[in-house]
Formats: structure tokens, C-alpha cells, sequence
């Protein structure tokens, strides 16, 4: 006999099985996660295509004929983006999930129809057709259904109501637990294999945010559990009993995805148990729950970076397995698990596939939530080209964002203004979105915004688009968190304003991306010209209240004064200034402060030419900010990153130019104190290393750079050395004969401090660039460093004449 029962609860997940969802639930009063059978059948749409005809009938009749097709209807939908008419057609829903792709490859092989909504995930798709998200609040009514075994009920999903608001800006979570998994391994060479034995595992519980009661923010570790059996065999079976008597809702690695459950699944068969290493709710073996991604590459470009991805992703069933070191997870340091979830519960994606995927892919899910709500399709490619325009056009509409020329030289009580989140907030402000740039219902009639900047652009008035009110919603909670965060001190909060920053960042580049599914050139280029706009209207402003501009770029500006006001006079008069431009921009206006010295600096190769984006300055509250010099570079060696930020350091509480220039004797001092520690031979292997990303396979580099001779010794070592891999290197002998390129570095941890000496004039050379960098003036008098007998005992006289 089956019963029902009613009850709360939060949706933590939604997986797939055969006949449809399972929905994973944390009960309010006990709880405890249960598991919700739910059938769904997944829907695409189908386009009949020009040639067929419109007899709607027939067409359907052919695809109801398919054996896995349960239902077709026939809807209305908007097929293009800038469609402005719906047009009728076919809505196709399978008998389960499992045949879902399968059947839309063999209704694309009829060749009659075009479809849609073909390539979003079935979770994804449950989330959109359900108006619902992860860790929502719901109120479930289920049928118990009993099972073969005794005392035992399944449940199966009658209804379901969200109680819950993913705009709420403050919400309640869960009580979730969460920890890390760690592992040690017998290691014989410099790479792990699968067939080295397993020494340990270390099982971490993270500390609880006592505001929150979920994991912290940063990962904290509280409590660690030793598992260390004499037996590798009762070691891997250990650990399946630890994970299930703690009961975590979320695990959290290094490095997870790529080695260290592949290992584990791997010793697990080595010692035949298996069936005995599970970490899914469901008791699932781990050898089950890994999944191998198709295509040849393990690594992909962002914003000029080549990153890697792993082969292999681990999903865990009942509870989430967050890797902290994949692509996505770039975005969620630490695990930060609140700002996992506020993105999961805005963009609708679960929780595990949200870390694996680039941040752009969340942001894409929202922009695929409101098209699937405002009945647009969705097309699996890019189906928007670049209108064709003459060259006068591209002059004049394609020209990014403005920057001024910087002064170079040390400044005093400059102010720094800052547009908050500009350009989402100009999508947003202004319903930039590829389908209202240049629409031609505004175009015939002439009722549409003009883009400012001379050019022909012009934006829909009549009606909103996908992306703009897309942005909107993760734009308004950011700013409000924002807000929130300066007034409190709540961990939680921070880390979700972070997660929530990368969504917009990401926000601008995806309008002009070729691969974004709304994505259009022109939008990308009418929000350059709203900024360009802005940013001179901003500047004039401060003009003429007496500012003058030391720099601008693109949504900020550096203002310093020209009446001889005091600071505070000048703190409030830009203060006002700020607010003036927010009123008149409808965009926040930031005030960052008021800096006691800034120094904007020249281009290394010619002096007298200003860079744009290399600079550093002391705020008047003792906050450093530094833009490209190389205490902000990944392949900069620890002592030449800390020598930097110690001769930074040395200008604190100098609070004008002259102050400023007279501490420069005490810079040149530690520089010479950090060249002894160098001479000295005493300077650690990790103040030496050097980190860089190979970008190319070991045997496609033409030139022995020092990132191509670590590299070809890596693959040596038994490391496979792919794009996206990181090396660490020493420089041994910079000025290697060229024919023996391999003695000009070595590997880190192949270095040993009493074999190896490294060139300590190369590392000078570092030093004496990283001091030079941060002065806007020649130091001629220091070439004399490089011209020094290293190999000299009487190298330190010869240093004590530059102090003097």
C-alpha cells in the first residue's frame, strides 16, 4: 500500500536516471537528504525547414512516428533572436532523458526540420521548465512507494512548490558539512604513477561559518582524521567508511578530477576492492562516477592565458564533489562554497558541473533561462554575424574603450575615481543586447536610442533584450552586496560579491565573443562607445571643478588638485564630484581613495613614452595598489617579489613628491642588501623558482627559451608536458653555449642546494629590473651591478661603494 507525505525542504541537486530526474533534498526538520524519483521528459524543438511545406499535420505525424519520441505539440515561439512575430512550431518530448541526444541526431538526419534547445543539460532543462534552481527552499508532497525490501519506501514526486527567491539578496541555506580530501603517495619519481602505493589519506572537516552554519568561505580546516592502515587495501576501504560516518554534503579537493580519484579508483582494482570505494550517497563505486570527456585537447585560451583542463571529471551522486584546481574553480578560491552556491542558485547550474564549466558558461545559462521564459529558441551554435559594413563604419563605431595619456612621475594626494561594474551596468541601464542594436522596428519609425559617438547605431525602445536582462539581476546583487560589505565583516558575503564580480567581468567580452550563442559584435562595440562617452563627461566634470587629470582609463580616473586645497577639502570637493557623475551617468560613481604618492611609469624601451596600465601607489590608509610591475606577474621568483614589495614598502608615510624622493636612497639600499643575500650563494630553492605555463608541446618550441629547456626536462622525467602545464625551473647559467641549452636551468625539484649553484648575476639582473620598474628616472650608476666578479670574494667592498 502507498502513502503520501508532505513536507520542506532545500533542493540541493537534480541527476538523471533512466525514466527521468532524481531530485536531492535536505528536509527542514530532520534534516537528512532523501532522493525523489520524478519522470520528465526532456524537450526539444523542431523547425520545419523552408522546403518541406507548412502541412503541419503530415509533419507531425512523422515525428510522432518515432518510437522515442512521447509527445509532439505544436507551440509558438520566436525562432530568431530578432524576431519580432512568433512562428508555429513543434515542440518534441522523448520518453526519457537517456535517449534524448540519441533521438535529435536521428530527427536531424530526416533532414526536414531545423531543431533547438538541443545541447542544454537535462538538469539544466529541469531547472528552466520548473522555474526552479539549486539550494531553493520547496515545499514537496510525495507518494512513499514500497520497495522490495522490507520497512523500505521510495519516494516519487507528486508536486512541488518553491518557496524561495534566487533575488533575495540575504537567504537561508542548508546546514551543510564539507571536507577535504587529501592524499600521500609513495612516490618514485617526480610523477606520481597509478602504480605507486597509496601511503595515506587525510580526511579535513572545514570549520562552520557560525553566521551561516555552512562550511566557511575559505576553506578552513578544523578537524583532521588520519587514515593510515598497514594494508593499502584497508586504507582505501577506510576511506569510504570515514566519508560515510561523517555523512559531508560536499567534498572538496586538489586536483580531483585528474589524479587523485582516478589514482584511488585505480589502487582500489589493484587491490581488488572496488565495489568497497564509493563516496556518492547512493553507494556508487567510484570507478562509475568517473567520466571521460571527448575532443584532443586538454587545454583551451582565456584572456591570453593558456589554461588547462582535465581529462576526466568526477561527479558524485547525493552529494558534490568541488575539484578547487579546475578551469571554473579559478573562480571559487578555496572552494568558497557560498559564492558556489549564489552563482548556482542565479545562473540554475548545478553545483558540481558549475566548477567545471568557465564562468562564461553560467552566464550563459541565465541569458538560455530567459529566452527558454520569454519563448525565444536556442540555437546550438552562433547563428548572429557581423553586419556588413564600409571602412568609414568600423573607424567610426569600432574603437574600444578610452584611455588618456598618463603623466609620467610621482604624484601626490591624487584621488582615484572608479565606475562601478561599468559596462554590465551599461547593458543593463541601457538594453544593450544583440537583438535591439539596430532592430528595424525603431529604425523604420526613428524611435530608438541614438549610441553616442557620431556612429549609426541605434537601440530597440520597444521591447527589453535577452542580455540585458540577464545582467541585471547578478549586476543588482553584486552592487548590493557590495554596499552591504562596506558597513560589515561577514566572510560569507565577501566571497559571494567575488563569485558574483567574475559573472560580470566575463559579462562584456561574451557580447563579442564568436562563440556566444547571443553574442553580436555590435553590442560589444555600442557599449565601448557608452563608456568612451562617459568616461570624457566624467573628466570634464572634474575639470571644471578644479581637478586635473594625471590619467584615465576606460572606467576610472586619477584626479589630482589645482587650487591648493587641503586633503580634506579635496577628499570632500572629489567626493561630491563622485556623486555629481552618479546622478548624471545613472552608473555608481566609486570614490577609491586618496593616494600620498602614485607613480605612473614610462615604457621600458622608450623612456619619455607613458605605459597605460603600469603603476603603483600608497593610500593615505597605508593600502598598496600595483598594476604591471612584477610583484603582479605568476613567473616572477619569490625574492625578486618580495625585494619589490620591500622597496615599495619604504615610501609608506611619505606623503609628497619631494618625501618621496627623498627615500629613494633607503630603496637603493635594500635593493644592494637583497643583491649581498644573492651573491651570498644562501637564497632558498623556493625564493629562486621560477613558475611559468608551457604553451606549446616540448618538441614545438624553435627557440631555447628557458620555458622550452624546462620543459623538454620535464617530459624527461616522465611528466607529460601539454599546453596548459605548469613548469618550475631555476636559471643555472643564463648564458649557456648554445649548444648545450639544457645548463641553462634546471628543474625545482631536481635542484639541489649543495650540487647546483644558480647564476647569481641573472638573479641580480631581476633584482636591479624590479627596482628599476617602479621609478619613473634612469638609474645609470646601477648598470655597474651586472659588471661585477661574481666569482670575487671582494664583491661585498665593491657593494658597499653604492651605499655610500
Amino acid at each position: 500500500m502507498d502513502f503520501q507525505d508532505q513536507f520542506d525542504g532545500w533542493l540541493l541537486d537534480v541527476t538523471t536516471y533512466n525514466n527521468g530526474v532524481i531530485l536531492w533534498v535536505k528536509t527542514v526538520k530532520e534534516q537528512k537528504v532523501v532522493k525523489i524519483f520524478h519522470d520528465f521528459h526532456p524537450e526539444f524543438f523542431a523547425v520545419p525547414k523552408r522546403h518541406v511545406g507548412k502541412d503541419f499535420k503530415r509533419l507531425k505525424q512523422i515525428l510522432k512516428s518515432h518510437h522515442n519520441i512521447k509527445g509532439v505539440r505544436i507551440c509558438e515561439k520566436y525562432v530568431k533572436l530578432e524576431d519580432h512575430e512568433k512562428a508555429k512550431i513543434f515542440g518534441v518530448s522523448v520518453v526519457k532523458p537517456s535517449v534524448f541526444k540519441k533521438t535529435i541526431k536521428e530527427i536531424d538526419e530526416i533532414g526536414l526540420f531545423t531543431t533547438y534547445n538541443t545541447d542544454l543539460p537535462i538538469s539544466q532543462m529541469y531547472f528552466y521548465v520548473n522555474d526552479l534552481f539549486p539550494m531553493s527552499l520547496c515545499g514537496l508532497k510525495v507518494k512513499l512507494e514500497k520497495k522490495k525490501k522490507a520497512n523500505e519506501h521510495s519516494m516519487r514526486l507528486i508536486s512541488l512548490e518553491l518557496k524561495d527567491n534566487n533575488e533575495e539578496l540575504f537567504y537561508d541555506l542548508p546546514p551543510l558539512k564539507a571536507v577535504w580530501l587529501d592524499i600521500k603517495i609513495q612516490q618514485r619519481g617526480m610523477r606520481s604513477y597509478y602504480n605507486d602505493p597509496l601511503l595515506y589519506a587525510e580526511v579535513s572537516i572545514v570549520e562552520k561559518d557560525e553566521k551561516a552554519n555552512i562550511p566557511r568561505a575559505d576553506g578552513q580546516r578544523k578537524r583532521k582524521i588520519l587514515i593510515d592502515k598497514a594494508d593499502e587495501a584497508e586504507t582505501i576501504k577506510t576511506i569510504s567508511k570515514v566519508i560515510e560516518r561523517l555523512n559531508p554534503d560536499i567534498i572538496l579537493t586538489h586536483g580531483g578530477d585528474e589524479f587523485v580519484f582516478p589514482y584511488l579508483a585505480a589502487r582500489a582494482s589493484v587491490n581488488r576492492v572496488s565495489k568497497d570505494l564509493y563516496f556518492s550517497r547512493t553507494k556508487t563505486p567510484l570507478r562509475n562516477c568517473i567520466f571521460n570527456l571527448s575532443g584532443n585537447s586538454d587545454h583551451y585560451m582565456s584572456y591570453g592565458i593558456i589554461m588547462r583542463r582535465s581529462k576526466t571529471q568526477v561527479y558524485f551522486t547525493g552529494r558534490f564533489h568541488l575539484d578547487t584546481t579546475t578551469y571554473g574553480s579559478l573562480h571559487f578560491s578555496e572552494g568558497n562554497i557560498p559564492g558556489v552556491i549564489e552563482v548556482a542558485r542565479i545562473s540554475r547550474v548545478p553545483m558540481q558541473r558549475l566548477c567545471r564549466i568557465t564562468i562564461g558558461g553560467a552566464l550563459q545559462s541565465i541569458q538560455y533561462y530567459n529566452a527558454y521564459k520569454l519563448d525565444h529558441l536556442i540555437p546550438p551554435f552562433k547563428k548572429s554575424p557581423e553586419d556588413f559594413r564600409s571602412g568609414m563604419d568600423l573607424i567610426t563605431n569600432d574603437r574600444g574603450g578610452h584611455i588618456f595619456e598618463p603623466l609620467i612621475g610621482v604624484f601626490d594626494q591624487v584621488v582615484e575615481l572608479d565606475f562601478s561594474s561599468m559596462y554590465p551596468s551599461l547593458m543593463a541601464n541601457f538594453n544593450i543586447s544583440s537583438e535591439t542594436i539596430n532592430c528595424k522596428c525603431c529604425k523604420d519609425d526613428g524611435t530608438g536610442l541614438r549610441v553616442p559617438g557620431g556612429g549609426s547605431f541605434h537601440i530597440c525602445s520597444k521591447r527589453q533584450g535577452i542580455i540585458s536582462k540577464s545582467i541585471s539581476l547578478p549586476l543588482r546583487k553584486r552592487l548590493q552586496y557590495k554596499d552591504y560589505n562596506k558597513t560589515h565583516d561577514d566572510l560569507r558575503y565577501k566571497f559571494t560579491d567575488i563569485a558574483l564580480k567574475w559573472v560580470l567581468v566575463v559579462s562584456f567580452g561574451y557580447l563579442g565573443f564568436k562563440n556566444a550563442r547571443f553574442g553580436k559584435i555590435e553590442a560589444h562595440q555600442t557599449v565601448c562607445a557608452f563608456a568612451r562617452e562617459f568616461l570624457m563627461r566624467s573628466a570634464e566634470i572634474a575639470e571644471q571643478h578644479g581637478c586635473r587629470i594625471i590619467h584615465g582609463i576606460v572606467d576610472s580616473l586619477w584626479l589630482q588638485d589645482t587650487k591648493g586645497r587641503t586633503p580634506e577639502e579635496f577628499e570632500k570637493l572629489t567626493k561630491g564630484i563622485a556623486e555629481k557623475i552618479t546622478r548624471e551617468m545613472k552608473i555608481p560613481m566609486n570614490w577609491e581613495g586618496i593616494y600620498n604618492v602614485i607613480v605612473f611609469l614610462p615604457s621600458r624601451a622608450e623612456h619619455d613614452i607613458p605605459t597605460l596600465n603600469h603603476y603603483w601607489g600608497i593610500k593615505s590608509n597605508g593600502e598598496i595598489k600595483v598594476r604591471g610591475i612584477e610583484v603582479r606577474r605568476r613567473d616572477t621568483p619569490k625574492i625578486v617579489k618580495d625585494a619589490q614589495y620591500a622597496f615599495i614598502d619604504i615610501f609608506q608615510g611619505a606623503k609628497t613628491a619631494d618625501e618621496f624622493n627623498e627615500r629613494i636612497p633607503q630603496a637603493k639600499k635594500k635593493l644592494f642588501e637583497y643583491v649581498e643575500r644573492v651573491y651570498s650563494g644562501e637564497v632558498s630553492r623556493d625564493e629562486l623558482t621560477i613558475k611559468q605555463k608551457i604553451s606549446r608541446s616540448p618538441n614545438q618550441y624553435k627557440v631555447n627559451s628557458y620555458q622550452a629547456v624546462a620543459a623538454r626536462q620535464l617530459e624527461r622525467s616522465g611528466v607529460v608536458a601539454s599546453a596548459g602545464k605548469n613548469v618550475r625551473y631555476i636559471i643555472l647559467n643564463a648564458d649557456a653555449d648554445a649548444d648545450f641549452p639544457e645548463k641553462k636551468v634546471i628543474l625545482s625539484d631536481l635542484y639541489d642546494e649543495k650540487r647546483h649553484e644558480y647564476d647569481r648575476k641573472k638573479y641580480v639582473e631581476l633584482l636591479k629590473r624590479a627596482f628599476e620598474n617602479i621609478f619613473p628616472f634612469k638609474f645609470p650608476e646601477l648598470e655597474a651591478l651586472l659588471k661585477l666578479d661574481f666569482n670575487n670574494k671582494s664583491i661585498q667592498k665593491d657593494l658597499l661603494c653604492f651605499t655610500e
